[in-house]
């Protein structure tokens, strides 16, 4: 994946999800999140027209791989 992409950068907690949110960035790509990692972040995410998933594509409430 990290080979395809345009940028790609390792850490920044929320950060990344604001920029996603906000459409400077097409993906977050995450592993091993626990539910206090996401839930706040779900809201505004989905907010903003964007998807979130674990690595089969359903969601993901509370965290998970």
């Amino acid at each position: 994946m990290v080979d395809g992409a345009q940028m790609s950068r390792f850490g920044g907690d929320c950060y990344a999800y604001g920029l996603l949110a906000m459409g400077f960035v097409d993906a977050v790509i995450e592993a091993g999140l626990k539910p206090w990692d996401i839930d706040a972040l779900l809201p505004i995410v989905e907010g903003a027209g964007g998807i979130v998933t674990d690595w089969e594509g359903k969601p993901c409430p509370q965290g998970g791989g």
